[in-house]
């Protein structure tokens, strides 16, 4: 944590989450390389990024959703991070559902059968699983960088609206 909240303090909360989600990219491409069974140690390289990088999100994600309630309060006078707060929580457990989900699917696409197979798959349905498993994320890394490149509040403007806040309402 001390780590991420210098990495914050350096390159700005959005900087900061732009490097964790590049951690994200890195540790699927280490997932490639790394899963396989002549060295079954490396699986652990992956699994560094991605504890890196599982921390910074629940680090850096709530401090910006704090800075967007501020903005928010700043725009509708009311303050609102209860609602805020559900709804990152609701949009959280959408996600986790949803990729439960998709991924039954994926496996069967793969051409998976348990029934046909056993523990012994074909070497092609693994192949696909490493494949998906590897890229597919890399689809949802992408499309938070392009959403974070338009989060328009930077430190110096998180610290204005704290400001016009105090000024308005007081410290709290």
């Amino acid at each position: 944590m001390p780590l991420w909240a210098w990495v914050c303090e350096k390159l700005g909360k959005k900087g900061a989450l732009r490097i964790t989600i590049i951690m994200g990219y890195v540790a699927n491409i280490l997932v490639y390389f790394c899963y396989t069974p002549a060295h079954p140690y490396l699986q652990i390289v992956p699994q560094i990024f991605l504890s890196a990088f599982g921390s910074a999100i629940w680090m850096i994600v709530p401090s910006m959703q704090a800075d967007i309630v501020d903005y928010d309060e700043l725009h509708t006078t009311k303050r609102r991070e209860g609602s805020f707060a559900s709804v990152f929580s609701w949009t959280t457990k959408l996600a986790m559902t949803v990729t439960t989900g998709i991924s039954g699917f994926i496996i069967v696409w793969c051409g998976f059968d348990l029934e046909k197979y056993g523990k012994m798959q074909p070497p092609e349905v693994l192949s696909t699983m490493l494949h998906w498993y590897v890229f597919f994320p890399m689809l949802f890394w992408t499309t938070a960088l392009v959403i974070l490149h338009f989060y328009p509040i930077t430190a110096a403007r998180a610290k204005d609206i704290r400001r016009q806040l105090e000024t308005r309402r007081g410290v709290v």
